[in-house]
């Protein structure tokens, strides 16, 4: 749950700081676990829009980086189906196309192989 102390934990002048106030460059575990709540309650637009972008990009910039908050305003979700992996009675969904969802795939299709054998 988000409250006002969590809020402002995260988000003090527009940069991330931890619980005790100080400033730091990494996302401690305290502000991830705020992100993600933040995330969750209020949707994945504030990772591109607002003061969590600006903090996102502000950080990125200070840490030799080139993503502009006018980048992260810039992106544009595109939806792809599933690659979906069966395996053991499970199903896996992942990504398809260039990222590590086909490699899982082509793994698991070498393991069922396996325990054919």
């Amino acid at each position: 749950m988000i409250t006002p102390a969590s809020r402002l934990a995260l988000l003090m002048h527009g940069h991330l700081r931890s619980r005790n106030g100080k400033m730091g460059f990494g996302l401690l575990r305290y502000a991830e676990a705020t992100v993600t709540c933040v995330i969750a309650t209020e949707g994945a637009g504030v990772l591109y829009k607002g003061p969590l972008a600006r903090t996102l990009a502000q950080d990125i910039k200070a840490l030799g980086g080139s993503l502009s908050e006018d980048d992260l305003a810039a992106v544009r979700v595109q939806e792809y189906a599933p690659l979906d992996i069966s395996y053991g009675g499970r199903t896996i969904h992942v990504l398809p196309e260039l990222n590590g969802g086909p490699t899982l795939w082509v793994a698991f299709e070498e393991l069922k192989k396996l325990r054919k054998k």
